[in-house]
């Protein structure tokens, strides 16, 4: 090979050596410039993680908003920029409001509400909140009225939808403090579903406060004037053997009223197999009873289950709140909304407001869900629960005119979920609709009337 030949392979080798060690730079660039989320969308996993940064150093340069109840009232105070404010009445409203953790995360409504809360824009200050509670009201029912009890109580305005209080307790020895989240998760973590808002994710038979859907579906379907015989206090269908509370017998002729006065099973279960085909089913559905509800705090979700076709047992049972059908306290309180309301079921909503940089706009307004009932049936019905009031001693003379039915639901663990179901018009115009839920209990809803007589007390006075 000659001299020319030898410079000129030197010459392509150096050239192609340089070209790979340019290749190589470009590479090393490219995969940094990729890397590092300078260009959106070129990399999803990259832009996701930039993303995540970026938030996680915004909230930490932010103070969390506010939440407010109805009259302006702190529910909580915030704290320094990148810490969690703190809950005025901690345990009242640790399951509606839910905890901050830069551990844990987040729940309840500071979950639902995070970008708006965390993410403080050009003030640096997350959105302020105001809610549909009453602070004074919500710890009235964490205090006097649920007590140191596993269940919930709620209040609700029936001709707007608002919730007025919904608090919850998930153990009778342990209060939830949100305030104390890092300390205590452990803790927590010991006892059995504690972080679940009982009052709008349990779920259990509703017992005999399903006797007022049972009650709208005769009502609607022209059984309004039925009565029945209960010649000794049980009823058998397939393998089904039902019998009234206590083996009490009632005579002959039960009518509705009469049956709801004083929670007749077999009445209501006799009834069930005289409705036409699909009857109760129709009644559950516009009641929301089997169906998902999402509203602006929680989703509703209940089952309504009446088995193979022709299940006369199931039924029977499902006709006074035992079977398969399961709901949530919040949705049983909606059923008394609907009867005080002339038939007509608003949706639930807590959060009024949001102001962030002194604009405010409002989040949720009340609005309908369903006709329930027709407003003949749910006048009728209105007649039937006050008179059931009254012979529970809440008399018109003591809190206005009050409607009210108990309920008793069998628990799988052999212990009793009790249930006070009520609603009110005061002496001023209000009306509202409330339900008070124990949860592992011994003994009869029965245990419920002095709680109920002081929340009656209350709404009477606010």
């Amino acid at each position: 090979m000659n001299r020319k030949s030898n410079v000129t392979f030197h010459a392509v080798r150096v050239s192609a050596v340089s070209a790979v060690s340019v290749f190589l730079v470009f590479l090393m660039i490219y995969n940094l410039v990729m890397a590092s989320g300078l260009i959106p969308g070129a990399d999803e996993a990259v832009d996701t993680r930039t993303e995540q940064l970026k938030n996680i150093s915004e909230r930490q340069t932010s103070v969390e908003g506010q939440f407010l109840d109805r009259d302006g009232n702190p529910i909580t105070e915030p704290g320094a920029a990148g810490k969690p404010a703190r809950l005025v009445y901690d345990a009242a409203y640790s399951y509606l409001i839910g905890y901050n953790s830069g551990v844990y995360g987040t729940s309840g409504l500071r979950s639902r509400l995070y970008r708006e809360l965390f993410f403080g824009g050009a003030d640096r200050v997350g959105a302020s909140v105001k809610l549909t509670t009453k602070n004074d009201l919500q710890d009235f029912c964490y205090r006097q009225v649920l007590g140191e009890h596993e269940g919930s109580v709620t209040v609700l305005d029936t001709r707007t939808g608002e919730v007025l209080a919904c608090t919850s307790r998930s153990s009778a020895s342990v209060e939830f403090s949100a305030n104390e989240i890092d300390t205590r998760f452990g803790e927590y973590q010991n006892y059995d579903a504690f972080f679940l808002n009982r009052a709008t994710l349990n779920q259990d038979p509703p017992g005999s406060t399903f006797k007022i859907v049972m009650s709208a579906s005769m009502l609607e379907n022209g059984m309004g004037d039925y009565t029945y015989d209960d010649n000794d206090g049980e009823f058998t269908v397939g393998n089904a053997h039902i019998h009234n509370y206590n083996g009490a017998v009632y005579g002959k002729g039960v009518s509705m009223e009469t049956a709801l006065n004083k929670s007749v099973n077999v009445y209501f279960s006799a009834a069930a197999l005289k409705l036409t085909s699909g009857a109760l089913e129709n009644t559950a559905a516009r009641f929301q009873i089997g169906q998902r509800v999402p509203l602006d705090f929680a989703t509703l979700e209940s089952n309504f289950d009446l088995g193979d076709l022709g299940n006369e047992s199931l039924l029977a049972l499902t006709a006074f709140g035992q079977g398969q059908t399961t709901v949530s306290p919040l949705q049983i309180a909606t059923i008394m909304g609907a009867v005080m309301n002339r038939g007509v079921m608003m949706k639930p909503f807590v959060v009024q407001t949001l102001t962030d940089n002194g604009l405010t706009s409002t989040y949720s307004s009340p609005e309908m869900l369903s006709r329930a009932l027709s407003g003949d049936a749910a006048a009728t019905l209105k007649g039937y629960l006050h008179s059931t009031a009254v012979g529970y001693g809440f008399t018109e003379e003591d809190y206005g005119m009050v409607y009210a039915k108990t309920g008793t639901a069998d628990q799988s663990n052999g212990r009793n979920h009790l249930y006070l179901l009520l609603g009110l018009e005061t002496k001023d115009g209000h009306s509202y609709a409330a339900l008070i839920d124990w949860r592992n209990c011994s003994g009869s809803s029965a245990a419920l009337k002095p709680s109920a007589a002081n929340l009656l007390r209350y709404l009477s006075n606010m």
